[in-house]
């Protein structure tokens, strides 16, 4: 699983901070909130990394990220 998450962030250039929000809005229930707090951080940084990896990833919701990371293969 963590090395399917690296193949993921690396193929969307996804910075290391990035990485690890993904990791914890695929793997958690949490709320932007119990993530910046998880990563000593601002809830606004979170919602600016969130932003960016959606971009990044051609999705627009936490869902549609999900969907998108579990049908991922590499190419």
């Amino acid at each position: 699983q963590q090395e399917r998450q690296k193949l993921y962030a690396r193929h969307y250039s996804l910075t290391p901070r990035e990485a690890e929000v993904l990791e914890r809005l695929l793997t958690t229930d949490d709320d932007l909130q119990e993530i910046a707090d998880s990563l000593y951080i601002s809830r606004r940084m979170v919602q600016r990394y969130v932003s960016s990896i959606y971009e990044k990833t051609e999705t627009k919701t936490r869902l549609g990220l999900f969907q998108k990371y579990m049908n991922f293969t590499k190419k």
